[in-house]
């Protein structure tokens, strides 16, 4: 279909295979199952069947390789124009991705003049005497001063001391955003650093059955995928006859199973030993099918996977443990989530003095927009004291999980 487009992880995967792949090389390289994998390969496929670089080889045991041109993302740009947009969407996304940042931290300096505004007029208005009206229209000023002079002192800080040397040197160096981009992280966030934690599962635990032969017991995927007591697998393991007749709970098994196309066998010795014939077949490339390290690019996407082994010092990575990261509150500069901080406060407080200078008693469209502030002001200290106490339970069971 013209509205179809493969996975993006698919595509990548026969990007660094140059081309040429079976489905167990492809869901080996990209973590996903070998449906998947024959899916989006079937779709790269249709798409790509007026490319005199494409097409389906088919050995003696029936395995399907397939070969696509070695750029095969530019083969598709040029077959499909959707493929073509989603190109265009993903280079223009990081820039409008910058845009929108910075106008959710506007719109908080905007919100500030506005509640100093109105405590100036609020002030001024329900004054008796011009000494009363000069300290209630200094009170709105000097909050709005405050305000200002912090966001100042961080831009002219930025201004003058310029741009590193790493910035022209070091192409993985990236520079870090400003103050006002700042104040969306500080409330949202930065998303999960471990995000893309099931492909990875998926594509070791396809590594380690591949270097298994296609056959592998249950604890040599114990530390890459999640089972619920990794204690009683051992002990199964070096005292089967402690345990008796104990029945074996695996089923966190059979996502793997079902995606890479396995099936559980029982020994001459009564051992569980679960077979994937289908991810044997390969192009011979496998090795170069490994995702790489990105260059520079945005901050916010620095350390946008915060999966990692154990140890890799002498021995293979895909048979170390598999690392989580504990969530951060933000990827900004402290000082500037300090300066968000204070600009959040400082909002507030200007909401609840407008509170009580009588601003809520009045009708119409006052009020509503005092209630629009009052919610605006709750939600921007709310949002961030809530993720922070959410991170604190997440990150509990992420360092339980990581010692399992």
């Amino acid at each position: 279909s013209d509205w179809e487009l493969p996975d993006e992880r698919i595509v990548d995967a026969v990007g660094r295979l140059r081309g040429k792949a079976t489905a167990a090389d492809v869901a080996s390289s990209a973590g996903v199952g070998l449906d998947e994998a024959k899916a989006g390969l079937t779709l790269m496929t249709a798409l790509l069947a007026g490319n005199d670089k494409t097409s389906l080889e088919v050995d003696s045991e029936g395995e399907v390789l397939y070969i696509f041109p070695r750029n095969v993302r530019g083969a598709l740009k040029q077959q499909s124009r959707l493929f073509r947009g989603v190109g265009w969407w993903r280079k223009a996304k990081p820039a409008l991705g910058t845009v929108g940042r910075y106008t959710f931290g506007l719109g908080l300096i905007v919100n500030i003049v506005i509640v100093t505004t109105l405590i100036s007029a609020a002030a001024k208005g329900t004054s008796d005497d011009r000494d009363n009206q000069s300290r209630g229209g200094g009170g709105g000023a000097m909050m709005m001063r405050l305000s200002l002079d912090m966001f100042d002192l961080y831009r002219w800080n930025m201004i003058l001391r310029g741009r590193p040397m790493e910035y022209y040197t070091d192409p993985n160096y990236v520079e870090e955003p400003g103050v006002i981009e700042s104040i969306f992280s500080y409330v949202f966030g930065d998303g999960d650093p471990n995000r893309g934690l099931e492909d990875e599962q998926l594509r070791r635990a396809a590594q380690i059955i591949r270097e298994s032969g296609g056959a592998v017991a249950a604890e040599q995927l114990s530390t890459i995928l999640d089972p619920p007591d990794l204690a009683l697998l051992t002990a199964l393991d070096s005292n089967a006859d402690g345990v008796g007749g104990a029945v074996v709970d695996e089923q966190w098994m059979m996502p793997a199973l079902v995606k890479l196309g396995g099936r559980p066998e029982v020994t001459d010795d009564g051992d569980i030993v679960y077979v994937f014939d289908d991810l044997l077949s390969s192009s011979g490339r496998i090795e170069a099918a490994l995702p790489s390290e990105p260059s520079r690019g945005s901050y916010w996407e620095t350390g946008a996977s915060g999966l990692r082994s154990a140890s890799t010092s002498g021995g293979d990575s895909s048979l170390a443990p598999l690392i989580e990261e504990k969530r951060t509150f933000s990827n900004a500069p402290k000082g500037h989530l300090m300066v968000a901080g204070a600009l959040g406060a400082i909002d507030l407080a200007g909401v609840l003095y407008l509170g009580q200078l009588g601003l809520p008693s009045l009708g119409g469209n006052i009020r509503k927009l005092y209630f629009g502030l009052l919610a605006y002001g709750l939600a921007f200290n709310g949002i961030p004291l809530a993720r922070w106490l959410r991170n604190k339970r997440k990150n509990r069971a992420i360092e339980a999980r990581n010692q399992k």
